[in-house]
């Protein structure tokens, strides 16, 4: 895995997060828009990650707290207000369900 692969890698789990805080501080405001930026960000790690799962696995667990903090402060940048998520775990991020129950 490349220095260019590893960041766009990493760039996709901030995008990722981002949407996940988003998810969780604004139930009120969530879209369909939100639901399909989760599903493409995952998509994009998968996909990013599809040739070196170990190294990418490794990747992102040495980088989760710097990504965490760079999501979260955009977060609050869009939202205007405090994030009410203090952390996220792998399972939030990559298996939990985020869907409209219209």
């Amino acid at each position: 895995m490349n220095k260019t692969t590893i960041k766009k890698l990493l760039s996709q789990l901030v995008r990722l997060m981002l949407h996940v805080i988003k998810w969780k501080s604004q139930p009120e405001k969530r879209s369909h828009s939100w639901v399909y930026s989760i599903n493409d960000a995952r998509n994009q790690i998968n996909k990013e990650s599809f040739e070196n799962k170990k190294i990418a696995n490794s990747e992102i667990i040495e980088n989760w707290e710097d990504c965490f903090k760079k999501a979260q402060k955009q977060a609050e940048i869009e939202m205007g207000k405090s994030a009410d998520v203090k952390e996220l775990t792998q399972k939030e991020v990559f298996e939990d369900n985020y869907e409209l129950n219209e």
